[in-house]
């Protein structure tokens, strides 16, 4: 199959007589063909030459083929990034798109949506640099386009290679509620000020969800606006306004149901993440099979992408409360209601462990690197604060078991 493709495109006279017949729509297929079965080496030299002996051949339809020759960057890196996807599907549009658009550009240089169009192509194909160069010439063109800053925001991000979005219920999601149900989690999400976060690879443009809860549909929407895919949802802990289901008592009589991690397991089939400690919780209060869970324990690791996200086993608040440490250029930790800025979370509920939630903050995250910053489960007090300001005005302050047992066991 490999070595007909390239005799194909190879083949002048079966290039000619298949043009005639079809038209750009063969030619179309057969660069995409080329690109998906020829090494990266070779594809280079496909593309160009085969450019030229087209173009010479279909020269009285005067079609020019040039703008392949200047997208072989783009569809080169296509390669390695989309493998063996289907031809026919998102790759064929993109590589279409990026002929289309380069072709505009050559009629009309100084037109920005075609640019921002090029742009578009390059960075669905994962050509992020390329991207960053069409976007810029966009903007240059048009220098007030929201749309536009945007789009180039989101490459820089994609050439660093990490995703990262902190989302406040009722300021990024939890917003214009459709139906009175609706209206009242809205409210309660806002009262009760949950923090949702999105984590993934920027450059694979996949992403993780943490406690996912309240508006399943205002989070998709925010990947969705960012160009990622959903890959997975981690679970600081089992407890509702974190997983979405059954509210505690007396508001489960009203027979509500929060959204949460039960409409992803289900609907989006993405594989939950969550400390072996807390399933059977998350099983019975959010109706998710033990099949679509991923136990982790004490230093699991889960890798989204070449991002790896390191699991510390937290109790306290709850028998299976973990907290995610990304290192990278950034050393982060979302501590979910393990740490806040100067507190901790609830140790008065039945299954909290006041001795186990001193081993955790005293022994474990007073452990971490001074510069983490530390990224908690509600807006108390603040969107963030670092492990060095916990330990010196914080919970992770030095301070012996007897006198933490003594001030905080309930």
């Amino acid at each position: 199959m490999h070595e007909h493709w390239c005799k194909t495109l190879a083949d002048p006279s079966f290039a000619s007589r298949k043009f005639t017949q079809v038209g750009s729509s063969w030619i179309n297929f057969c660069v995409v063909q080329a690109m998906m079965l020829c090494t990266k080496a070779t594809l280079y030299q496909h593309l160009t030459s085969t450019s030229v002996r087209l173009q010479l051949l279909i020269h009285p339809w005067k079609m020019n083929l040039q703008p392949y020759t200047a997208i072989a960057p783009s569809l080169i890196l296509s390669l390695v990034s989309h493998r063996r996807m289907d031809t026919g599907g998102p790759l064929l549009a993109s590589v279409q798109a990026l002929f289309h658009a380069t072709q505009a550009i050559s009629f009309k240089s100084n037109w920005s949506k075609g640019h921002f169009r090029l742009g578009e192509a390059q960075f669905a194909l994962h050509d992020y640099p390329s991207a960053e160069k069409a976007y810029a010439k966009a903007l240059e063109v048009s220098p007030e386009d929201a749309t536009i800053k945007k789009q180039l925001t989101l490459t820089h991000e994609a050439i660093s290679g990490f995703y990262f979005r902190q989302l406040l219920a009722g300021r990024d999601f939890c917003i214009n509620p459709t139906n009175v149900i609706e209206r009242q989690i809205f409210s309660s999400a806002q009262q009760m000020q949950n923090f949702v976060y999105l984590v993934g690879d920027a450059k694979t443009r996949e992403a993780v969800v943490v406690d996912a809860a309240w508006d399943v549909k205002g989070i998709r929407a925010v990947l969705a606006a960012d160009n990622m895919n959903l890959v997975g949802a981690v679970v600081s802990h089992y407890h509702f306004d974190h997983t979405g289901g059954t509210p505690p008592p007396p508001f489960d009589q009203l027979g509500i149901k929060v959204p949460g991690i039960r409409e992803l397991a289900m609907e989006d089939k993405v594989p939950v993440y969550i400390n072996k400690h807390d399933a059977q919780m998350v099983k019975k209060q959010n109706g998710v099979s033990l099949e679509r869970m991923t136990l982790l324990e004490d230093s699991s690791v889960i890798s989204i992408g070449s991002v790896k996200l390191h699991f510390i086993h937290t109790p306290g608040h709850t028998p299976g409360s973990q907290c995610i440490h990304i290192q990278g250029t950034e050393d982060i930790l979302m501590s979910g209601d393990t740490l806040f800025i100067g507190s901790c979370g609830r140790l008065d509920l039945p299954d909290c462990d006041a001795q186990a939630m001193y081993t955790s903050l005293q022994k474990k995250l007073a452990s971490l690197p001074s510069n983490t910053r530390v990224y908690p489960g509600h807006d108390y007090g603040g969107p963030f604060t670092t492990i060095a300001q916990e330990r010196k005005q914080g919970l992770l302050k030095p301070m012996a078991e007897k006198e933490w047992l003594h001030r905080y066991r309930v």
